[in-house]
C-alpha cells in the first residue's frame, strides 16, 4: 500500500517547509549588528564564569573589556567580574593578564572556591554577584565573542520598567573539527530558529544563555540567583521565575556569536546529546515538538526508502521527495546566514548540516529521551525532579 509513504513525504515536506518559514520569520526580527546602537546608557555589571585557557579566551576578554565602557568624571564606568574556583585553574593567569592589560578598568576577579552540592558555573556566577557594583546585571559565558552593541541593547531593554531578562540569540561559528560543525547545525539550524521563533512571538518563559541582561530588582524578585545553583536548566529556570513574578522576556534583536571548541566528530555529538537531554528534562511537550521539527530530512529518507519498495510508486516521485526536502533545507540554512548570522558565509555548516540530520540527529532524539543524567565541568550529574541535579 502506498498510504505509509504518502504520510511520511507529506509530513517530511511540511515540516521542511516549516522550518523554512520559521527561518524567514527569525530573519524578519533580527538587524544588523552596527544599527540602532544608544549612545548614552547607565553602568553594567558584567559577570563571566571562567573554567580553563580555552583556545582564544583571552582574545575574547579583551573584546568584552573593550565592549564595556570606562567611566569619567560625570559617569561611572562598567565593572566586570571574572569569576573562577581557584587560582589553580589556568584561566585565572589569563584573567590576571587581561586586569593588567587595562588598569584604569574595573576588573575583579573573584575566586568562588569548591563548588560543594553546586553547579560549578552557577556557583561561580551567585558567588561573584555579591561583589556587583551596579544595577544592571549582564552574565555572559566565556564562549561569546562580545561586540559593545549587542551589551548596549540588552542594557536599554532591561531598563524599560517590568523588563525580566533580556537575552541574546546565541550563534556558533569557527573552523576547525567536525565536531564544532555537529554542535553548530543541531544550535544554529535546530534550536535556536525554534526557540527564537517562540520568543519573538510575545513574552517568552525562558531565556537563552550565552549573554543576557536583567536588573537587580528583576533577578530579586524572581527568586535570585542562589536558588538555581543546583538546576542543570538555569536558563529556563530562571526565564519562568521572571515571568511568574510579572516580569517580561525579551530576546534582542542582534544575535551573539560563539565559538565553538575544537572538538572531535564524537565529541561533538556527545555534545549535542547533552544539550538534548536537558531540553527533554524541560518536558515532554517541547521536546516533541523539537525532535519533529528538526527531523524531517530523516523522515524524507525514510519516505523514499519506503516508496521505492512500494509497488505502485515510481522511483522518481520517491526520489522527488528527498529532492524537495533537501532544497527547503538547504534554503533555511542560507537564509539564516545572510539574515540572521550575519558572520556566517551563504554556506557555512550546510553540509555538515544535512548529514547530521540526515544519519545521527534521530538517533540522538530517541536516546536523549531516556537519559536521566548529564557531564557537567567533568562532572556526571543525575537529573533529578525539576530539573535539579540530583
Amino acid at each position: 500500500m502506498s498510504i505509509p509513504f504518502w504520510v511520511l513525504a507529506t509530513l517530511a515536506v511540511t515540516l521542511a517547509f516549516t522550518q523554512l518559514r520559521t527561518a524567514a520569520q527569525v530573519r524578519g526580527h533580527y538587524r544588523p549588528i552596527d544599527s540602532d546602537v544608544p549612545s548614552e546608557r547607565p553602568p553594567v555589571t558584567v559577570l563571566v564564569p571562567l573554567r580553563r585557557d580555552t583556545p582564544g579566551l583571552a582574545r575574547r576578554l579583551d573584546a568584552l573589556v573593550r565592549a564595556t565602557r570606562a567611566g569619567d568624571l560625570t559617569h561611572l564606568g562598567d565593572q566586570l567580574l571574572l569569576a573562577l574556583e581557584s587560582v589553580d585553574d589556568p584561566a585565572h593567569a589569563v584573567a590576571q593578564d587581561v586586569r593588567r592589560a587595562h588598569p584604569t578598568r574595573e576588573i575583579g576577579i573573584v575566586l568562588a572556591g569548591p563548588p560543594g552540592e553546586r553547579l560549578g558555573e552557577r556557583h561561580q556566577l551567585a558567588v561573584a554577584l555579591t561583589h556587583a557594583n551596579h544595577a544592571l546585571l549582564a552574565f555572559m559565558a566565556d564562549d561569546v565573542e562580545l561586540e559593545r552593541a549587542n551589551l548596549d541593547e540588552g542594557i536599554r531593554l532591561a531598563s524599560v520598567p517590568g523588563a525580566g531578562a533580556v537575552f541574546a540569540i546565541p550563534y556558533y561559528a569557527g573552523n576547525g573539527p567536525l565536531g564544532g560543525g555537529v554542535v553548530a547545525a543541531y544550535n544554529n539550524y535546530g534550536f535556536v530558529p525554534t526557540m527564537a521563533s517562540l520568543a519573538t512571538r510575545g513574552a517568552p518563559r525562558f531565556l537563552i544563555d550565552g549573554l543576557w541582561v536583567t536588573t537587580r530588582t528583576a533577578l530579586d524578585v524572581a527568586g535570585g540567583l542562589e536558588r538555581h545553583t543546583r538546576s542543570l536548566h538555569a536558563d529556563a529556570a530562571i526565564g519562568e521565575a521572571m515571568r511568574a513574578a510579572g516580569r517580561r522576556n525579551r530576546p534582542m534583536r542582534r544575535p551573539v556569536r560563539r565559538v565553538h571548541a575544537a572538538l572531535a566528530p564524537l565529541d561533538g555529538v556527545r555534545h549535542v546529546l547533552e544539550r538534548l537531554t536537558l531540553l527533554r528534562a524541560q518536558g515532554a511537550v517541547l521536546y516533541a515538538m523539537m525532535a519533529l521539527s528538526w527531523n524531517p530530512l530523516a523522515l524524507a529518507l525514510v519516505a523514499g526508502l519506503v516508496g521505492w519498495a512500494t509497488p505502485g510508486i515510481a522511483a522518481g516521485i520517491a526520489v522527488g521527495v528527498v529532492g524537495v526536502t533537501v532544497a527547503l533545507r538547504c534554503s533555511g540554512v542560507v537564509l539564516l546566514n545572510r539574515g540572521v548570522y550575519r558572520r556566517l558565509p551563504r554556506t557555512r555548516y550546510l553540509a555538515s548540516t544535512l548529514l547530521f540530520e540526515a544519519a545521527v540527529a534521530p538517533w540522538l532524539v530517541v536516546l536523549a529521551g531516556f537519559r536521566r543524567h548529564v557531564v557537567r565541568g567533568g562532572r556526571r550529574y543525575r537529573i533529578g525532579a525539576g530539573g535539579e541535579i540530583a
